[in-house]
């Protein structure tokens, strides 16, 4: 190709380019650019700073402080979610058949809400809740027996844990930690994607890892 025509030709990629960006079209997707940050993260976890071992608190039910450490010894995964997010309706329901799939196995689930009033948090994990002004979600998160269910005790989106793994708060956040307290993936398969819908996707995924560690 002759000078002049490659000038001519460099102008007209960096036009198209100009055109696309302008059109959105040159943007990464919102999906992709989890998948990215999935990546990153997963690339650093072998860090100190990328584990459970750090005092990550939060609160339970009859408020007791839980350290997420001393879950480490098992698989954990962590469903990150607050009152009025609908797909973290649907996210919780699809666990619910994950978590009985996985009941025999060293895994233990983690339900975590960002709420920051208790009351609201507790009327969503309870089953037959009435719908208030408070909460019109009351219980619409009601996790499969056997989930440890967790919030932040009032400091949402601040909890340094969710700072660490959630700092842009896209909800349901889902993690996943292998036994030593290692993140495997913070962008696991979501159990209710549509069209896939296959909590049997999440199953499969989970069961690869912690199959091959007994």
């Amino acid at each position: 190709m002759k000078p002049n025509q490659s000038t001519k030709f460099l102008v007209i990629i960096s036009l198209c380019s100009i055109y696309l960006v302008i059109n959105g079209q040159g943007k990464i997707s919102r999906k992709n650019r989890i998948k990215d940050v999935s990546s990153n993260h997963i690339q650093n976890s072998n860090s100190q700073a990328d584990t459970l071992g750090k005092e990550y608190l939060f609160k339970d039910t009859v408020d007791r402080s839980i350290n997420l450490s001393s879950f480490k010894g098992k698989f954990v995964f962590v469903d990150i979610w607050y009152s009025g997010c609908g797909f973290c309706i649907s996210a919780n329901r699809a666990l619910k058949t994950v978590h009985e799939k996985m009941m025999s196995e060293n895994i233990v689930f983690l339900s975590v809400s960002v709420d920051i009033n208790k009351e609201k948090w507790l009327t969503s994990i309870t089953e037959n809740a009435k719908p208030s002004k408070l909460n019109p979600w009351a219980g619409k998160y009601c996790p499969a027996p056997g989930t440890v269910i967790l919030y932040t005790g009032g400091t949402g989106s601040n909890n340094d844990f969710l700072k660490k793994y959630d700092p842009d708060n896209y909800y349901p956040k889902l993690l996943f930690f292998d036994p030593s307290g290692k993140l495997i993936s913070d962008h696991p398969p979501r159990p209710d994607n549509i069209p896939d819908d296959q909590p049997e996707k999440l199953i499969n995924f989970l069961l690869d890892y912690v199959t091959s560690k007994q």
